[in-house]
């Protein structure tokens, strides 16, 4: 069973259809919502990365980078399933 949804962002409505879990949702909203605003901190900027990664020997900086790289996703996805469900509380 699929659904339509109407999500209002950024003083605009926004028509979702074929929704079919509110995992899709969630995907939707974190891909179009979320992650652009988190990209824009430090701590999500790869320049911000390189002086660490320079100190680490070559043959360890793509590990490391994948590894930071998971890290800043599960900690994306952490904190936008919070506000979520404080948004949803709150209203």
């Amino acid at each position: 069973m699929t659904h339509n949804v109407v999500v209002r962002y950024n003083n605009s409505t926004i028509k979702l259809r074929d929704v079919k879990t509110l995992e899709n949702l969630f995907d939707w909203l974190y891909d179009h919502y979320a992650e652009p605003q988190l990209r824009v901190l430090p701590i999500f900027q790869t320049e911000q990365l390189q002086p660490v990664l320079q100190m680490v020997p070559e043959e360890e900086r793509l590990r490391l980078t994948d590894r930071l790289t998971t890290l800043q996703m599960h900690w994306c996805t952490a904190a936008f399933q919070i506000g979520v469900q404080l948004g949803v509380r709150l209203s």
